[in-house]
């Protein structure tokens, strides 16, 4: 009959209790702040939206960062050597890089401002699904005028950074009313 050495059933106890322990606080941690929207006793509806908002968020991030590895991979492509010569008769010459860098300029503008507004006025902060396909449409821009090997870092990180401010709008609208009413408690 084998037999273990004491110390080994302390130190398998021990990392028994370690993943617990780390499996209750993650949880708690995420339960808190993207759960999915289930019945309350004490009325949070509110409450439910936000996180199903932060939770749909979340999933548009991965879809994005998704997105972001095909276009990494695909940065270097040449579209206009690819096509043939009556296609490429159609279509042109490739638009300059400028204009991408003034449509990701004003598509930053404009959600920004709701984020904004949102925050200021204290009405739910939203999170919608089109935002996925307007952010991955700039790597389109930029390949077709042949500069996304250069500005692929641009794109990636504005669509982060809108990202987080979303998430960051969210999480403030649920501290906000998770203190009572919409009101910080002072």
């Amino acid at each position: 009959m084998k037999t273990q050495a004491p110390y080994q059933n302390k130190i398998s106890a021990g990392k028994k209790f370690f993943a617990a322990s780390i499996a209750v606080m993650a949880q708690g941690w995420a339960g808190n702040l993207i759960a999915p929207a289930r019945p309350k006793e004490d009325g949070l509806h509110g409450n439910d939206e936000l996180r199903t908002t932060s939770w749909r968020s979340l999933w548009s991030l991965q879809l994005f960062l998704t997105i972001s590895i095909a276009a990494f991979l695909v940065r270097d492509f040449n579209l206009y050597e690819a096509l043939p010569e009556s296609v490429l008769q159609i279509l042109g010459c490739p638009p300059p890089p400028t204009l991408a860098h003034i449509a990701l300029a004003g598509y930053v503008f404009t959600v920004l401002i709701p984020l904004v507004i949102h925050l200021l006025s204290g009405e739910q902060p939203v999170a919608q699904w089109r935002h996925l396909g307007y952010r991955s449409a700039f790597y389109c821009f930029y390949l077709f005028s042949n500069t996304l090997a250069v500005n692929f870092f641009l794109v990636f990180a504005t669509g982060i950074i809108l990202y987080l401010l979303e998430q960051a709008t969210i999480c403030f609208s649920l501290a906000k009313a998770g203190h009572g009413g919409g009101q910080f408690a002072g």
